[in-house]
């Protein structure tokens, strides 16, 4: 759970609660996340790069996310997917697999990768 201290320290975190034993996010109705800034000059990490350019905003990859990470408002054609939870990808893939036009990336951080991991060639790239 996000302490004082990270978001102090200039981190991004999500907001959360615990209830009830399970953690419960503060979101806006629109269901937006309470972001806070990340350290001057660092983006935070996000493992899943969809290409503007390439993207035919499908929805298969929110669709198949299994962690219902990536958003796209239904039947619109005209913005790009958005990628709401990218501390909580789990890396599996599946929305590079099912990309129609291979319009996504992903990208895992170097504490990830091993030296037999092999995922990483299969998949995407590492942040250096």
């Amino acid at each position: 759970m996000p302490t004082e201290a990270a978001a102090s320290a200039g981190e991004t975190v999500r907001e959360e609660t615990v209830q009830d034993g399970a953690i419960q996010n503060r979101q806006a109705q629109d269901g937006a996340v309470l972001d806070r800034p990340a350290l001057e000059g660092q983006a935070p990490h996000n493992p899943i790069r969809i290409d503007a350019d390439t993207c035919v905003k499908c929805d298969l990859c929110d669709w198949i996310c299994p962690g219902d990470l990536i958003y796209k408002k239904p039947d619109d054609r005209e913005t790009l997917p958005e990628v709401r939870y990218p501390d909580e990808c789990w890396y599996c893939g599946l929305c590079q697999s099912i990309c129609p036009v291979d319009a996504i990336t992903i990208i895992f951080p170097k504490q990830m990768i091993r030296c037999r991991t092999d995922v990483t060639t299969l998949l995407g790239k590492v942040i250096e």
